[in-house]
């Protein structure tokens, strides 16, 4: 099986591989004992779009760090049965690389005027990982892995997701974000709890995202079941108090404590 078989298999059929020094590193020290003229094969699954006001879609399916966690381990196996000894490791999110600057110059997407990467395929609702890897080039074109740099590209800059920003914090103040604030430890302050009150979301926001029309593609995707098998729709505090640390923690939203999402709830007079 080859490497792009292997990710197909697991539900990724865009990926692009680029030389890791074309990318920006932001977190050297995660890649300190990379070889040289490593090469990042740039890799995004769609997710899900749930009509849930109160929750952004990718805080309502299983966390995709675990995801992605799980995919290092089985083509780990894969990497070794082939290329014993290769470097290879999986990231997505905590990342030694900027993942969306990447991503657009691999010629997987563009970057919108709300800092989200929109993907060719399925729009900007997917996650973004990258396998970083010592193969050569003439190994990762035999694994069926395209090679590509390209300036990154922008969005059509139709302005719809700054007319959609309940803050206005696109283009502007990212501290007016409401995924910002949702996530922010603490108290809020009057402004800060007037903006959730407006979005009506409880943790993150999608509003931009909604509202661009470059993500109409997202609506068709086929989805992995990984995600899909567990959705849930939170309505009040009570439903999230209700879960077990161990359910809890399979969310996105885990790595704050439940006080936090009282606290939003409470915001929003639920």
């Amino acid at each position: 099986m080859t490497v792009s078989e292997f990710l197909k298999k697991e539900g990724i059929g865009a990926f692009s591989a680029l030389p890791l020094d074309k990318c920006r590193i932001t977190k050297e020290r995660l890649i300190s004992d990379a070889p040289e003229n490593c090469y990042a094969i740039i890799t995004y699954i769609p997710y899900p779009v749930t009509t849930d006001r109160l929750f952004a879609a990718f805080s309502v399916i299983p966390d995709y760090h675990i995801f992605f966690s799980r995919l290092e381990k089985k083509i780990s196996d894969l990497f070794e049965e082939k290329y014993e000894g290769v470097y290879m490791k999986v990231f997505a999110d905590h990342s030694p690389i900027d993942e969306r600057l990447a991503a657009c110059n691999a010629g997987l997407g563009v970057m919108g005027d709300n800092g989200l990467f929109i993907s060719n395929n399925h729009g900007s609702f997917v996650f973004i990982g990258e396998i970083i890897c010592s193969l050569s080039e003439k190994e990762l074109l035999e694994e069926g892995i395209p090679l590509s740099f390209v300036p990154a590209e922008e969005c059509i800059h139709c302005g719809a997701c700054k007319n959609a920003c309940p803050s206005g914090a696109v283009g502007r103040e990212k501290n007016l974000c409401v995924s910002h604030i949702t996530q922010k430890k603490g108290n809020l302050s009057d402004t800060e709890s007037d903006i959730i009150r407006k979005s009506g979301y409880v943790w993150g926001c999608d509003m931009c995202a909604l509202a661009c029309p470059m993500n109409k593609k997202a609506e068709i995707a086929t989805h992995h079941s990984f995600f899909t098998d567990g959705i849930i729709s939170p309505k009040t505090f009570a439903d999230i108090d209700a879960m077990s640390d161990e359910e809890y923690a399979k969310y996105p939203f885990s790595w704050r404590k439940k006080e936090l999402l009282k606290r939003n709830f409470e915001i929003l007079g639920k």
